[in-house]
């Protein structure tokens, strides 16, 4: 009787040992995922810019005080002769972007 209760016993510690392992691998699972979904929602969120900062994006990305914008040519066999106004030009002042085909 007394192996009998031994290996009873033996029996119930491994299968609390089990038990105790799938809780904690479920509870981590649960803790990775309430992280993902924490994480997500904290990126999904859009950030708002003010009517200043929107103008002043505006005034950056069309050169707007830069002043530096210059006439630069260049030759493709595709387009031909082209003059292009950016920062690295080195003739008469223009408005950066401005592309001529000649």
């Amino acid at each position: 009787m007394s192996k009998d209760k031994e290996f009873t016993g033996s029996k119930t510690i491994k299968q609390n040992t089990k038990m105790k392992k799938r809780i904690f691998g479920a509870a981590l699972l649960i803790a990775i995922a309430v992280a993902a979904g924490w994480n997500y929602q904290q990126n999904k969120q859009d950030v708002q810019l003010s009517d200043l900062a929107l103008e002043n994006v505006e005034a950056l990305a069309s050169g707007e005080g830069s002043g530096g914008c210059k006439w630069r040519t260049g030759h493709s066999s595709v387009t031909g002769w082209i003059a292009i106004c950016d920062s690295y030009g080195v003739g008469y002042s223009c408005t950066c972007g401005d592309i001529k085909y000649y």
